[in-house]
């Protein structure tokens, strides 16, 4: 019988996280390995671990999102990314359109000289 995931809260699996940290730095003497666990995010710990982190309420992951949204930048600097995102999208459009044109004229190229040739009749009578 395959073994369940343990199921924990977010507040729990952040403590055995720094736990591991601790232990790899103190009792294994490994700084490196200890760094890159404290570098990992929860979920990522967690899914490594073969954990599942229990959901929090909606209502706050979305608070979480909005103040998030708010400190990473100001709405003026967002706007001016996806003008940029959406001006990159249509140059590469654009570019695609071109190489589409491109193989649509080789294609009529190749067609035009490739004419099929008349195989001459079998069985005209003649022996």
């Amino acid at each position: 019988m395959a073994k369940q995931p343990k199921t924990l809260t977010l507040e729990q699996v952040e403590a055995r996280k720094e736990k591991a940290s601790r232990f790899l730095r103190d009792v294994l003497d490994d700084p490196e390995r200890a760094a890159e666990v404290e570098a990992e995010s929860v979920e990522d710990y967690a899914t490594r671990r073969g954990l599942t982190l229990k959901n929090r309420a909606p209502a706050i992951k979305r608070a979480d999102r909005l103040t998030n949204l708010r400190k990473e930048e100001n709405p003026v600097a967002r706007r001016e990314k996806v003008e940029d995102v959406l001006s990159d999208r249509d140059a590469l459009i654009d570019t695609l359109e071109d190489v589409r044109d491109q193989i649509d004229d080789a294609l009529a190229e190749y067609e035009e000289e490739e004419e099929p040739e008349e195989e001459p009749e079998e069985g005209n009578g003649q022996d």
